[in-house]
């Protein structure tokens, strides 16, 4: 019975070793001087069945973990898309009715994709929402948007700021913990 041989791309050329290599994609490739015989270098690749194998196996595995990292980074990309439409939708309009109940008028409302910075409210009464509130439970999302609009009042981070924040969210000391806490868990995630 004939020793089983693993399938191998050949390339002779005007080197003096043989050399066995296995590529990303996982395929056996072996380099040998112009003079070896196809016999010689058959018993060399049947000499190193084990490392072959061990290293097959390796790049396959890597292989089969970059196709699915780029599947998930397609479906990534596509759920990404989908929540800055419906940003653009139910961020303004929760900015609007938040604003009203709290007496407060803003300028303009924009949808930006900071990663770091979930909001913020330039001097001129302009609010700034991250897309990536979307991804947050609505109570979190709501602080954030009551925070950037108590701005409009204080533009600082003083007492009086923090008073206004508790006026309108009692609990907002809870609910800032709980946006760190999230924030971590997205970063991590790829968000």
């Amino acid at each position: 019975m004939a020793e089983y041989i693993p399938k191998y791309s050949l390339i002779q050329s005007k080197r003096k070793t043989i050399l066995l290599r296995v590529t990303d994609s996982a395929q056996v490739e072996v380099r040998a001087p112009l003079w070896t015989s196809k016999r010689r270098i058959d018993e060399f690749v049947q000499s190193k069945q084990g490392w072959i194998e061990k290293q097959l196996q390796r790049a396959r595995m890597l292989l089969d973990a970059r196709q699915a990292a780029s599947q998930n980074e397609a479906g990534m990309e596509a759920q990404k898309k989908k929540l800055r439409q419906l940003a653009r939708e139910a961020l303004p309009r929760r900015a609007q009715e938040l604003s009203l109940l709290m007496g407060v008028r803003y300028t303009a409302i924009r949808i930006s994709s900071a990663q770091k910075r979930w909001g913020s409210c330039s001097a001129r009464g302009s609010i700034s929402l991250s897309w990536r509130l979307m991804r947050l439970p609505e109570a979190l999302c709501d602080y954030v948007i009551i925070h950037e609009l108590c701005h409009l009042i204080e533009m600082n981070h003083s007492k009086s700021f923090w008073r206004e924040v508790e006026r309108c969210l009692p609990d907002y000391r809870e609910r800032r913990k709980a946006l760190k806490t999230w924030q971590e868990k997205l970063l991590l995630e790829g968000w």
